[in-house]
């Protein structure tokens, strides 16, 4: 046998005797038992010194240009049948080595193998970045005893290309939000402005790994989803949970046998801290603590009495814990960027919101949102001003088609509820119009509502200019704040306590309570503006973290979560390729 050719030999099995061994997964199954080690932290084998002394071979380089003119030249090109996503970075980075290999460095190789074989901590899949593919070329080189200087290239050109999509992915994710609302107003986190430096520069100073993963959300909940989706793929490599039954209603300082296996339960994902009493079927101090967490984190009323939606919600499987997490960390790709220390956030899903200033929460209440048929959308804006004693302009909408036949049915309707009728702009008698002929296509009249204790938006508004006129204000409807599901508006957001939170977002002495309510009792509308404009965030989140830290998962009341799933899913390459480059193009034309 050729020398030569033993010697390039060894010098494949060197290469690749650092690849991600095939037992590492993202995904696991109950008869693992403990989440395997190499999950959190990727072993690499240690490798003969110099190794890739002589692996830049002119083969390699005529292999390496042959495929790149491809990938320029062919929209949907494919490697072993998997579909090349790089059509600028990677044909760059190549052409500055003059088409030598890029992992010709033992660190960066396992780093780039780390990045990707880890991908699913950021709820994304490994095989979507060609680790299947790197796995059989690996093993077929191994098998080998010639040099295969075409699968060399192959196997290299695949590791660029899959490190190039799960940096994608980082800043735009998977799923372009677009797709799935057509008036998605976020900015998306830009691809940097060189990305073949960023990177060439990154292989040149062996700092691969941190400069991939630098481009995830620099956000402490993106953290902390990456933390909680570990422990819960932990949980249920360990087997996860079984499920619980009970017939009626348990409450505190009761007996009831099953609450041995309520116990055992809570333990399981921590909401009971200790494992004295496993056996008790006392619902004593412990477990009423432990049930009122858990029902805190999945959106229940936190009142320790254990019923049939607890029990609904103790019998969640963990693979449907996992998707939620998956679900939300796709969505916090799409907006935790260019986040400001001091915002409005309310999050739809929980009927939660949170003021924060200088990055620490201020302010935190319930809030109403729209029914199914009337969503509150997700949008991006700025707070500017507050209306005390504000009127209410009727919507079209809700005029004709829900007030209308009640203003026909009783002449006194508007009268009741201090309702002006208007007409171009000018107050006219209620008793001019003969309501017989009036209908939904034929309504030439403006419904206004005065300022009074039965106004629809109470005795204060919060505005932050948007195309969907949806804004934060006060209602009268105070009763329904007891409910645990709050989806009961026409898409505006009905606030608990909207006089304390006035006064937290002026933010000035001069507008205390006592201030506010002598506004108040003058009965005259009056608008005040805030010092500087505030962020409002309207999100969608049905996993995150409440205030404590504590992860709560909870109902998607809008349906939106199967979407995203199955866009996470969607292995239709073609069709994603094409969407990816035509989104790159638009970045690019707009940033030149």
């Amino acid at each position: 046998m050729n020398i030569s050719k033993v010697i390039f030999a060894l010098i494949v099995i060197g290469f690749l005797s650092n690849f991600t061994p095939k037992s590492v997964s993202y995904s696991y199954n109950k008869s693992d038992g403990e989440l395997p080690e190499q999950i959190l932290e990727t072993k690499t084998a240690k490798e003969p010194k110099n190794i890739f002394a002589d692996i830049s071979t002119d083969s390699i380089r005529h292999y390496i240009k042959t495929y790149i003119d491809s990938i320029e030249n062919d929209e949907l090109f494919k490697i072993n049948n998997e579909y090349i996503f790089s059509k600028r970075v990677l044909p760059e980075m190549y052409k500055n080595s003059e088409n030598t290999l890029n992992w010709h460095n033992k660190k960066n190789r396992a780093d780039a193998i780390h990045c990707i074989s880890n991908s699913w901590t950021d709820g994304l899949n490994p095989e979507d970045y060609h680790l299947n593919e790197i796995n059989k070329l690996r093993d077929s080189l191994l098998k080998n005893t010639h040099i295969d200087y075409k699968k060399i290239a192959e196997f290299d050109i695949l590791l660029t290309d899959g490190l190039l999509l799960y940096s994608y992915h980082l800043i735009k994710g998977k799923i372009d939000p677009h797709s799935l609302d057509i008036n998605w107003n976020f900015s998306s986190k830009n691809i940097p402005i060189n990305p073949t430096k960023l990177f060439v520069d990154a292989l040149e100073e062996n700092k691969i790994k941190d400069v991939v993963l630098n481009l995830r959300p620099d956000s402490k909940i993106y953290n902390q989803l990456i933390d909680q989706l570990t422990r819960y793929q932990s949980l249920k490599a360990n087997g996860g949970w079984g499920s619980v039954s009970m017939s009626g209603v348990v409450k505190p300082g009761e007996f009831n046998n099953n609450l041995v296996e309520i116990r055992k339960r809570l333990f399981v994902t921590g909401d009971l801290k200790f494992e004295e009493g496993f056996m008790d079927s006392l619902y004593d101090d412990d477990l009423v603590a432990a049930i009122k967490l858990f029902q805190s984190r999945h959106g229940l009323n936190s009142d320790g009495v254990i019923g049939k939606n607890t029990i609904t919600a103790l019998n969640i499987p963990i693979d449907e814990k996992i998707d939620k997490l998956k679900i939300n960390m796709e969505r916090s790709r799409w907006v935790l960027n260019d986040i400001n220390e001091e915002l409005i956030i309310v999050n739809i899903a929980n009927f939660k919101l949170q003021y924060v200033r200088d990055s620490a929460l201020v302010h935190g209440t319930k809030v109403m949102v729209g029914t199914y048929q009337h969503q509150t959308p997700i949008f991006k804006s700025k707070m500017k001003y507050l209306v005390f004693n504000p009127t209410w302009t009727v919507p079209y909408s809700i005029a004709t088609r829900e007030l209308l036949p009640k203003i026909k049915k009783n002449p006194r309707y508007l009268a009741d509820r201090n309702i002006s009728l208007l007409k171009g702009g000018k107050a006219i008698p209620q008793s001019s119009v003969d309501w017989t002929k009036v209908t939904s296509k034929h309504f030439p009249y403006t419904l206004r509502q005065e300022p009074g204790p039965g106004n629809a938006l109470g005795q204060v508004k919060f505005i932050f200019p948007n195309k969907y006129s949806v804004y934060l204000h006060d209602t009268p409807s105070k009763y329904l704040f007891i409910k645990q599901e709050r989806a009961f508006s026409h898409g505006c957001i009905r606030v608990q306590n909207p006089l304390s939170l006035a006064e937290v977002l002026l933010n000035d002495k001069k507008w205390n309570m006592e201030k506010i309510q002598e506004v108040l009792d003058a009965k005259k509308e009056k608008i005040v503006h805030l010092k500087k404009p505030i962020d409002v965030l309207l999100l969608y989140w049905t996993c995150g973290f409440l205030a404590d830290g504590n992860v709560f998962f909870i109902e998607d009341v809008y349906n939106r979560d199967d979407k995203i799933l199955a866009g996470l899913e969607n292995n239709n390459w073609g069709k994603l390729m094409k969407e990816y480059q035509k989104e790159i193009a638009n970045e690019q034309a707009f940033t030149k």
